[in-house]
């Protein structure tokens, strides 16, 4: 308001009308109508969270679902071996659904603790700007000053006034952190099926280890793209602050593309928290040893040095021309016929359960 007082004191009273509305409320009315929309725009956000966390019902029950039946078609066929088709089937379902309600329940806790908070607080932060902007000091002077008040100041406090009434969009105390429990495929199902946890055997390796390396890739990603988004924001928010007294249309595009930069880090924030806590199922020395059908082989240098030359070390037999029993460790012998060792091809042995 200062700035204008020196140009007002040179005018007649009958311009100054004229000489607020070109210099001060086109100004105004603009600024109030972009931030209105920036609401709008966090509204959308924040209805699109909900409708992502009501979608999870659909999810979870259709892999709740498709390891019961797996389960079930393992059960009817009376084999429990790892090497049959519907064993291994299962437990792969059932590491896919633990998977996903670990994923769930981290996403619902992450708009619980952080999305929608953050997303009220930045609307209600707008709202109290365009309720604070100046237009009742504005509207107090214009009614000494002027004779009658501009369509576009009349429009001005229509706004302010709207938006000072309204209510947040939603309130994130009410907001349910919703978790998904784990269900047994039947109540006298037992051992690993019966486990809210990953199995790790040599019917699962194959898969979990390309999901873990998956999970690893993605959440390098995830944070490298977090990091330059919050990098791109601060450069805009300084850029914002430098301009948005003097280039209202500018400020206004920028503060905009400000707020979908910070949407769109908090969903991969929630989504590099998703798959952090799918990466804490995995026991952090699965991988350091590779299983085979025959036995446990330790991914060292040792080993990779072996497998480029030595073929007796590889066939599991000792310098004394005996069977190395540490080459030959299963999980399991309920082999009908003579069975060989997917590594180092050598026939299994052994009468016993052997359980790593």
């Amino acid at each position: 308001m200062a700035k204008f007082t020196k140009a007002f004191s040179q005018l007649d009273h009958s311009d100054l009308g004229e000489a607020i509305e070109a210099s001060v409320t086109d100004q105004l009315v603009e600024s109030a109508k972009y931030k209105q929309q920036l609401v709008k725009m966090l509204d959308v956000y924040h209805d699109d969270y909900l409708k992502q966390s009501e979608s999870l019902d659909a999810i979870i029950d259709k892999s709740e679902k498709e390891y019961i039946e797996s389960w079930s078609k393992m059960s009817k066929d009376g084999m429990n071996s790892k090497k049959n088709h519907n064993t291994a089937f299962c437990y792969n379902r059932l590491n896919d659904y633990v998977l996903q309600l670990t994923t769930a329940n981290q996403f619902n806790v992450s708009l619980s603790t952080a999305v929608l908070p953050k997303v009220n607080s930045d609307a209600d932060l707008i709202r109290h700007e365009i309720s604070e902007s100046g237009i009742s000091g504005l509207s107090w002077h214009s009614k000494i000053l002027i004779s009658k008040l501009s369509d576009q100041i009349r429009k001005l406090e229509v706004i302010s006034k709207r938006s000072a009434s309204e209510k947040p969009k939603g309130n994130p105390e009410s907001f349910e952190a919703k978790q998904y429990s784990f269900s047994k495929p039947q109540p006298t199902a037992g051992g690993d099926f019966a486990l809210n946890k990953l199995v790790l055997n040599s019917a699962t390796e194959g898969v979990l280890k390309e999901k873990y390396d998956s999970l690893a890739k993605e959440i390098q990603t995830l944070e490298t793209e977090i990091n330059v988004v919050k990098d791109q924001t601060n450069r805009l928010k300084r850029q914002y602050e430098s301009i948005k007294s003097n280039q209202s249309s500018k400020a206004h595009e920028t503060l905009l593309e400000i707020h979908k930069l910070r949407n769109g880090n908090r969903q991969n924030e929630t989504n590099l928290a998703c798959k952090r806590a799918q990466l804490l199922l995995f026991s952090p020395d699965w991988f350091k040893t590779r299983l085979s059908n025959g036995h446990t082989v330790m991914a060292s240098p040792e080993r990779r040095a072996s497998e480029s030359g030595d073929s007796i070390r590889e066939m599991g037999v000792s310098s004394n021309g005996s069977i190395n029993s540490k080459s030959h460790v299963f999980q399991e012998y309920n082999f009908i016929k003579p069975t060989f060792c997917d590594d180092c091809k050598g026939m299994l042995k052994g009468k016993t359960l052997v359980v790593l």
